[in-house]
């Protein structure tokens, strides 16, 4: 074998071998990339979950609160009304 075609084997041999370590590493990365993408997923689903079950118990929360403040002013109407009544019949009879 003369010195160019072992020249020209060896570069044949060594793109051979770039070649195939360029197609690993390309495996890999998508690989990784993958491998992310399932973890972003994942994270994203559970963000998504906490978020709707904060609302839930926001909105629980909210109606609690409205129901709350609807009893407060029935009770402070009713105790109104009792005054007024109590005052006005406090000033029929002193008439």
């Amino acid at each position: 074998m003369d010195r160019r075609q072992f020249l020209s084997s060896t570069a044949a041999a060594t793109g051979v071998a770039f070649a195939s370590t360029a197609s690993a590493q390309t495996q890999a990365q998508a690989a990784l990339l993958e491998n992310l993408s399932a973890r972003l997923e994942t994270a994203a689903g559970g963000v998504t979950q906490a978020w709707t079950e904060a609302q839930v118990r926001q909105e629980l929360a909210n109606e609690k609160l409205a129901s709350d403040n609807q009893q407060a002013l029935t009770t402070a109407a009713s105790a109104f009304e009792q005054h007024s009544a109590s005052l006005l019949q406090t000033l029929g009879q002193s008439q």
